[in-house]
């Protein structure tokens, strides 16, 4: 049973993770729509704020971590479901929906990340490639590997050779 660790705590980080959870995820969808459209502008304000928001949830995480630690549950990735499971009615049952949807959540964040990621990286492809062409240089091909990591490939394509 968890006794040295408040229910209260638990309760409010979890509410709070799950509110900073649907903030960044605001944000990322808020990035993707910036990203597509080039406003450079808005892409570093949205990026300050991803990376506000960032620094807030690493500080609470550090706290609560700290706190389980002391608690005896630990401090790894296991620690808060432990301490759920170790708790009674209703608390447990609460805690363990509340988990639950913030780690949904944040799985989302991840996706919605790669996604970020994949266009950020699109963009600077193109204009590598442009540059390339306008400097007279070989432009380079991505190709991928297993990883689906790009590998780049010369080849001869440039405006001075057409």
């Amino acid at each position: 049973m968890a006794t040295s660790l408040s229910t209260e705590y638990i309760d409010q980080y979890l509410q709070q993770g799950t509110e900073q959870a649907q903030q960044l995820m605001k944000l990322l969808q808020d990035e993707r729509h910036i990203l597509s459209s080039n406003d450079g502008a808005a892409l570093e304000a949205v990026t300050d704020s991803k990376q506000q928001l960032a620094q807030t949830i690493q500080a609470s995480t550090r706290i609560c971590s700290q706190l389980l630690d002391k608690a005896g549950f630990g401090n790894d990735a296991r620690s808060l479901s432990n301490y759920i499971q170790s708790c009674a009615e209703p608390h447990a049952s609460k805690f363990k929906v509340t988990w639950e949807k913030l780690q949904s959540i944040l799985k989302q964040c991840q996706d919605e990340n790669r996604i970020n990621g994949k266009l950020i990286n699109s963009s600077q492809r193109r204009i590598k490639e442009a540059l390339s062409i306008i400097q007279g240089q070989p432009v380079e091909e991505d190709l991928y590997d297993r990883g689906g990591e790009t590998v780049n490939q010369s080849s001869g394509n440039s405006l001075t050779h057409a």
